[in-house]
């Protein structure tokens, strides 16, 4: 797991960047990001607050189902097979002989989706 700005984290109302986002900084003052609105980094904040000790968070989440929740939300009932789905995309999209040209909006869909999965977009 990758290090990140210790916590706590804090948003400062009063001080909103040019475009109106709440501003999110760490405790020294160092300006961390914006949320769009207030609400946000509210939530931003006490997300990444909340998990302040917790060692590996995503695995906690997975301890306790929760992202097994959104899984399943999406009608996945196996996703012990996605990687299987993932690795195909390419091979169908190389079988149907399409270039980067003259995809059908589906398959456009589908290899955007595959870049996203595998971190490319």
């Amino acid at each position: 797991m990758s290090e990140h700005t210790p916590e706590p984290w804090g948003y400062a109302p009063d001080q909103a960047d040019d475009l109106g986002g709440q501003t999110i900084r760490c405790p020294s003052g160092m300006l961390l990001g914006t949320a769009c609105a207030e609400d946000d980094a509210k939530r931003i904040v006490a997300c990444v607050n909340a998990c302040a000790y917790i060692k590996d968070p995503a695995q906690s989440f997975r301890d306790a189902g929760l992202l097994d929740f959104k899984v399943a939300e999406a009608g996945i009932k196996h996703p012990e097979h996605l990687r299987e789905l993932i690795e195909a995309v390419p091979d169908v999209l190389d079988e149907f002989g399409y270039g980067e040209t003259d995809l059908p909006d589906s398959f456009v869909r589908l290899r955007d989706a595959l870049a996203k999965v595998k971190g490319k977009e």
